[in-house]
């Protein structure tokens, strides 16, 4: 399998260099319908359509035309704030949605109604979210910018908070909170201004184990500012982490 592998690999490059392709981009701007230019966040869900978040409004795009979704202070089912900044589809087809003003929507398309769920302090300016995650057990993580991570549970309602804490031991290493990752032994990986965390949602009580850049050691996280945190599709132990220098690999079995 790794010597096809290679060999189509090899092929691939052939091509691209003997065949050279054009690439076109097409720019899809506010004068096809996009709500605004600034656009913070996007997914595909399992119906095709496209999420696009922005700070005036979410959208979806099904290729042709725009919905745009906005907030109506005279509608409870409307959205909460017009800036979004995280989206993330759930294993029922509910789309999850974070906004800058740090509140966490639930939107059914079966009922296109949105649900607001207020998941931390209202009155902090910086509460905005800039992640969203469904574990396994259908549990709902939330990253924030500047007020550490959040579980909520759609089934209980219950709601936990993690901040960091210089006197806790095993403790989150930052509050501002960039991307979330479940990989597929079940752990939580949660990447942040300064630090890499990883986190046994079966043995919480545990803490986190915290990955940090030690220049004694080469195989040591490259910077503590982590940006983004992915599992590779083809190797199923790799874990991919981009940081403000340079991509790292981490190998989960060595």
């Amino acid at each position: 399998m790794k010597i096809v592998l290679k060999i189509s690999i090899i092929i691939l490059i052939s091509v691209c260099v003997n065949f050279p392709q054009n690439v076109i981009f097409k720019s899809i701007t506010t004068e096809e319908g996009l709500s605004s230019s600034d656009v913070n966040c996007l997914m595909q869900d399992k119906l095709g359509f496209i999420w696009i978040g922005t700070d005036n409004g979410l959208n979806r795009f099904d290729g042709s035309e725009f919905r745009v979704f906005r907030n109506n202070p005279s509608n409870t089912n409307s959205i909460s704030d017009n800036s979004i900044w995280a989206l993330f589809e759930d294993r029922n087809g509910n789309i999850w949605i974070g906004t800058k003003g740090g509140n966490l929507n639930r939107y059914s398309p079966v009922s296109e109604k949105i649900e607001l769920i207020k998941i931390g302090d209202n009155k902090s300016a910086s509460n905005s979210i800039t992640a969203i995650l469904e574990d396994s057990r259908g549990s709902i993580w939330v990253g924030t910018y500047s007020q550490g991570l959040f579980n909520y549970d759609p089934l209980s309602g219950k709601i936990k908070n993690w901040k960091f804490d210089p006197k806790i031991k095993n403790g989150l290493s930052n509050n501002y909170i960039t991307s979330l990752l479940q990989d597929n032994r079940g752990f939580i990986w949660i990447s942040t201004y300064n630090g890499l965390n990883r986190l046994n949602p079966e043995k919480i009580s545990s803490g986190f184990e915290v990955f940090l850049t030690d220049n004694s050691d080469l195989k040591s996280l490259s910077n503590n500012l982590v940006w983004k945190v992915n599992q590779s599709e083809i190797i199923n132990n790799l874990i991919w982490i981009g940081t403000a220098n340079g991509l790292c690999t981490y190998d989960i079995e060595k």
